[in-house]
């Protein structure tokens, strides 16, 4: 942070105003919920993280933009994913991995949080498959896969979920709507083919864990006793959040509420493993509606790169955001220094197609 002050005094230029008005509207609600909340502790000590976090993310995109680092910084992201699996491969072993993806034990809690490490891990691996298609390098897509194992230790589902909307989303972004139609007539058409080869994959033990965490991920929606604790917690946590927005749907109980409100009766003073919950417990459907609007306003500038003649980067950070979009149901997200990091490179990325 203190090599970006450095930067605009003596450059004398201030860029990132433009770019983070939106962001600084949503610090200053989140500043101003401290009136109304209902334990201003918790508050203060959510909004400190959350100011040290916007702090860092303005502070990169003033580096990037002042050292005109933009595609050096894409390489940042997607070689410390890759820096965290060479230290996965000597830290627990080849021979351990492959035996834990096997067996269905959890890789990653030794190293950070398993989520955490599995998703660093997932978003590495799409943006060096990313960077393989664009520089040609077969290389790339063997690190990807590497990660990709990786994850699939982790038995994380969100990293998962990362990887498989990529693919999907990939799918659709680089593909024109003639060989979209043909693509989707040739699934259907062979679909009989598909449905033996794959059964027979799923009933390899290799893939068990992720099979048997994917399934009771969907028995919440289909038979919500099969689902496992893990699943029922958070649906139950869900459902509390609703309950809460009923009664202050415009401005919320103030940020980080839910945790006391959810804590106080139960004596488990947990998050509500949703970002959309937990930004209209803390701070109602305004708060929701401006934090949202942060990633409204990429995509409306994203899509003007799209209808240029070279739109590569704008598809991959089109797809970035809806996979952020789709993580926020599963995770909070409005404090997180990986999200806001890709933001600021996405606003650096702005700046010189605007130039």
């Amino acid at each position: 942070m203190l090599t970006a002050v450095f930067l605009i005094i003596m450059s004398r230029k201030f860029y990132g105003i433009k770019y983070f008005r939106y962001i600084f509207m949503f610090l200053v609600l989140l500043l101003v919920s401290q009136i109304w909340s209902v334990n201003l502790m918790l508050s203060l000590s959510m909004f400190r993280s959350v100011f040290i976090t916007i702090a860092i993310s303005f502070s990169l995109f003033t580096i990037i933009i002042h050292s005109n680092s933009q595609y050096f910084t894409v390489g940042v992201i997607a070689f410390s994913g890759l820096f965290l699996g060479v230290y996965s491969l000597f830290f627990y072993g080849p021979i351990y991995i492959i035996e834990s993806i096997y067996m269905g034990r959890r890789l990653g809690q030794e190293i950070t949080q398993i989520n955490i490490y599995g998703m660093r891990l997932a978003f590495s691996s799409i943006i060096l498959l990313f960077l393989s298609r664009k520089s040609n390098k077969i290389l790339y897509i063997f690190f990807s896969i590497t990660l990709m194992l990786l994850v699939l230790a982790s038995g994380s589902k969100k990293a998962l979920i990362i990887i498989l909307g990529y693919f999907v989303l990939n799918f659709f972004m680089y593909t024109n709507k003639v060989r979209i139609f043909k693509r989707v007539i040739a699934i259907i058409v062979l679909t009989p083919l598909l449905i033996p080869i794959l059964d027979l994959i799923l009933n390899i033990d290799l893939f068990s864990m992720i099979i048997s965490r994917f399934e009771s991920f969907i028995y919440i929606f289909i038979d919500f006793n099969r689902s496992d604790a893990s699943s029922r917690e958070r649906m139950n946590l869900i459902w509390f959040g609703f309950e809460l927005i009923r009664n202050k749907p415009i401005f919320g109980y103030g940020l980080d509420s839910f945790s006391y409100l959810y804590g106080t009766p139960t004596g488990y003073y947990l998050y509500s493993h949703n970002n959309y919950i937990e930004l209209l417990v803390s701070v109602g459907i305004v708060g929701l509606i401006t934090y949202y609007n942060i990633l409204l306003h990429l995509i409306i500038r994203i899509k003007r790169k799209l209808m240029s003649s070279k739109p590569t980067y704008a598809k991959l950070f089109i797809i970035f955001i809806v996979l952020f979009l789709l993580l926020d149901l599963a995770s909070v997200s409005m404090n997180d220094r990986f999200n806001y990091s890709v933001i600021a490179l996405i606003f650096s990325f702005q700046y010189r197609w605007e130039e």
